[in-house]
């Protein structure tokens, strides 16, 4: 019986489809209407149960779990003030799961400095790139490729 269990978990890694691409994508979109920015977060599933649980196979994924992991690894400052971030919503899709927190009253009039730091999945994968797009209308969509050796991006309006 024991060798059938092995051979099971030996066909379950096997037929995982991993991936070499180790890349998490931050969006921070402005609404003047409400004077709020949307952040959304898309992460691989398998790499954020790596970081969370130490197993990509994990079974479960934790909405608790997972909004610590990214309040303690996240961090955002508009002309040098602090933003504070407030969960909003967990959606797993496919292979993907998207985060959605919030951040209120955020003026967008004097805006000349948008400070990250990033430093998700860098314990688990050196070669981690997380990409964060900042959407500001009137100006146009701004990136940053934040890595492991460089955890830190500023986005100048």
């Amino acid at each position: 019986m024991l060798p059938f269990f092995i051979l099971l978990s030996a066909l379950q890694w096997a037929s995982y489809p991993a991936h070499d691409l180790k890349l998490s994508v931050c969006e921070i979109e402005y609404h003047a209407e409400t004077e709020s920015c949307r952040l959304t977060f898309y992460i691989f599933q398998d790499d954020l149960k790596e970081a969370l649980y130490a197993d990509p196979f994990s079974p479960r994924m934790e909405q608790k779990d997972v909004e610590n992991y990214i309040l303690k690894r996240f961090e955002w400052k508009l002309n040098g003030t602090k933003q504070t971030i407030q969960f909003r919503s967990l959606r797993e899709k496919n292979d993907q799961v998207a985060v959605q927190f919030s951040s209120e009253n955020v003026p967008n009039s004097g805006l000349s400095e948008i400070y990250i730091k990033n430093t998700l999945l860098l314990e688990q994968f050196r070669t981690q790139v997380n990409m964060v797009y900042a959407i500001f209308p009137p100006h146009s969509k701004k990136v940053q490729m934040l890595t492991a050796t460089k955890t830190e991006g500023r986005f100048s309006f």
